[in-house]
């Protein structure tokens, strides 16, 4: 017999509603993304997202398909670590334009997150976590996270980062202009530097 605090039904959320990430899911460091699965418009989970689901899940961020799929599709070229590329082989110019006729996504290459293994019925998929992947998409001096190597990291919200963008709306809160942002990233970049 189920408790007074059970509910009898559990109703899952539908597509486009809210729901706040469970604590085993798995987030990125791009709102964007984290907004997606927190809606249902990839995995709620964060795991297993398909290079389709998160294509298709751009237009709900107003993001033509096209645009979308340069977003997308270079997140599932395997993961190259730019520390390592001088043990790579050097590459002629035609192998290089080769490629890129083959496919023009790999121009993006240096976004690719995907890692070995990361493939179900010979499809790629990648977990939200693997955005953070420093050397990829992630990059330093984001607006709210902190860099990879300090003790905080580059995943998690940072509350303070998020407090100080806000405060820098020049209209009190009400808006975030081009000449706020511009200011933030410049008042961002300084204090990484001293950080």
């Amino acid at each position: 017999m189920p408790s007074n605090t059970t509910p009898l039904l559990s109703r899952q959320p539908l597509t486009g509603e809210y729901a706040p990430a469970q604590p085993t899911a798995s987030r990125s460091p791009c709102p964007v993304v984290n907004a997606l699965a927190n809606h249902g418009y990839i995995e709620r989970s964060g795991c297993n997202i398909y290079m389709k689901d998160l294509n298709a899940s751009m237009r709900h961020v107003g993001m033509s398909s096209l645009l979308g799929s340069v977003f997308a599709k270079p997140t599932y070229i395997e993961f190259q670590n730019p520390a390592k590329a001088y043990l790579q082989k050097p590459v002629n110019l035609f192998t290089r334009l080769w490629r890129l006729i083959k496919n023009p996504y790999s121009f993006f290459a240096y976004f690719g997150c995907w890692k070995q293994g990361q493939a179900s019925s010979r499809k790629r998929y990648i977990n939200l976590v693997d955005l953070a992947t420093h050397g990829a998409i992630e990059h330093d001096i984001s607006l709210t996270r902190r860099d990879v190597g300090q003790k905080e990291g580059n995943n998690a919200l940072q509350q303070d980062l998020m407090d100080n963008l806000l405060r820098c709306s020049s209209d009190g809160g009400e808006t975030l202009t081009i000449e706020d942002l511009g200011e933030f990233i410049k008042t961002r970049i300084q204090q990484q530097l001293r950080d």
